[in-house]
């Protein structure tokens, strides 16, 4: 079965992160940041952004899920 694209929240996604690697520097306000400047995609629903956790991941030096860091 193919693997499901993480679609989050910012702060939901900057949650994800942090239990992958708890002792990460990425913020809620430093992907909003990034979203701004065009360096992360996102979809504006409604008043909210929703990201791929993966494509912070990548973005901020790469989390991989198996072992914490890529």
């Amino acid at each position: 079965m193919n693997e499901v694209t993480k679609i989050r929240t910012v702060p939901k996604a900057v949650a994800v992160l942090k239990e992958i690697d708890p002792g990460t520097a990425i913020t809620v306000s430093a992907v909003r940041r990034a979203i701004r400047e065009g360096k992360i995609s996102s979809v504006q629903v409604g008043t909210r952004n929703l990201v791929n956790v993966d494509e912070i991941a990548l973005y901020f030096g790469g989390v991989d899920d198996d072992c914490g860091k890529a």
